[in-house]
């Protein structure tokens, strides 16, 4: 498919066959990005150009990640902020939470209208049952103890969420809830095992994470890592319900 978002496709969200929701890059002054959003209906189809609707965020050049449970609620998070619209083909797309003193924000994961979750960098996670309702909206739990940093999240249902990021220099983390939005105490996690091999900073850290259900994960950051039992109890040290696939592991 040909490229005519006006931007460089980052991350995605795709609420339906007919609708679509791409981050990326996106030119401002010659020589330099910002961060956009653009929206299309398609057609989705190889060969085709695909046209989006493109909003530019002025002043923001760390990437960005959106979710939309629908085709009528899209929530953004950017490093420092988070938007959301109800009419993601024409916007406005308007700002919700802006600067927040939990840290950098990063992966988004919105399982209905109306529960949406975002990772910090610092290990928290927001949780808003009313998306649309402003900063107040949006509580934030700490879900590693200062432990490791968060950078993705996924929810499948409002009653279950995952999220993954980094511990010390090169290891990852992972941690679940059956409860996300019950406090630190409904949460459970811990460093993931790091082959002895691995030698650049943050090389094994949890980087992407997709659980369609709450009975199958796959997370990615160094390996892939598949859970068929995401949430029951496990010793994460040694994650004996995620199967490791190594580099190449795959082919």
């Amino acid at each position: 498919m040909l490229n005519g978002l006006d931007l460089a496709p980052a991350t995605m969200s795709c609420p339906s066959t007919t609708l679509c929701v791409f981050t990326g890059g996106t030119p401002s002054t010659p020589g330099h990005f910002e961060q956009g959003i653009s929206v299309s209906t398609g057609p989705f189809t190889p060969g085709g150009k695909i046209i989006g609707q493109l909003t530019a965020f002025a002043g923001t050049n760390s990437e960005s990640y959106v979710s939309c449970p629908s085709t009528t609620l899209c929530v953004l998070s950017t490093e420092t902020s988070l938007y959301a619209t109800v009419t993601p083909v024409t916007g406005p797309w308007t700002l919700e939470l802006a600067a927040q003193p939990q840290g950098v924000l990063a992966g988004v994961s919105c399982a209905s209208v109306t529960f949406c979750a975002v990772a910090t960098h610092v290990g928290n996670v927001l949780i808003a049952t009313d998306p649309l309702g402003g900063a107040g909206a949006w509580v934030s739990t700490d879900v590693t103890k200062g432990s490791a940093d968060l950078f993705t999240i996924s929810c499948p249902s409002p009653r279950f969420c995952v999220a993954g990021g980094s511990y010390g220099e090169i290891g990852g983390w992972i941690a679940t809830s059956t409860d996300p939005g019950g406090g630190s105490g409904a949460w459970s996690g811990g460093a993931l095992t790091t082959p002895a091999f691995a030698q650049h900073s943050g090389e094994y850290a949890v980087t992407g994470l997709s659980c369609p259900t709450t009975a199958f994960c796959l997370a990615s950051g160094g390996e892939l890592l598949v859970s068929t039992d995401p949430g029951g109890p496990h010793d994460l040290a040694t994650r004996p319900s995620y199967t490791s696939f190594p580099r190449g592991g795959l082919l």
